[in-house]
């Protein structure tokens, strides 16, 4: 099981690598099914944040993930709860987010612990 070998590993650089190593499906289905794989949403943050990247190297929260075509962020007239509008790329990205945020504009805190409440 993937949190096993993350658990045991000892260096941030083996924790990136069991990370790498989940397919997108497994990723998609920790992320979607809540019953899939529950304990997921407290092993670590770095964890949690890893199933949010999508096939493409975006890093993207779920209720964005679902609601692909919304293209709303906060502006001075409309305040919808998105601090940056969103940098998804349709290839493999390589632009990183605005720092403490993921690829949807979306603050990776908000984002962690509503996973760690949903899972």
């Amino acid at each position: 099981m993937p949190d096993t070998a993350y658990i045991n590993a000892s260096t941030p650089e083996e924790k990136k690598r069991v990370l790498s190593k989940l397919d997108a499906m497994t990723r998609r289905a920790v992320r979607e099914v809540r019953e899939f794989l529950p304990e997921c949403g407290c092993i670590s943050q770095e964890f949690a944040y890893g199933v949010h990247y999508t096939e493409r190297k975006n890093v993207v929260c779920w209720f964005h993930q679902a609601r692909r075509a919304q293209k709303e962020c906060d502006n001075h007239a409309s305040w919808v709860g998105v601090g940056f509008s969103k940098r998804i790329a349709k290839s493999s990205n390589s632009e990183d987010p605005p720092a403490g945020h993921m690829h949807c504009g979306c603050l990776i805190e908000d984002v962690l612990i509503e996973f760690y409440f949903w899972k």
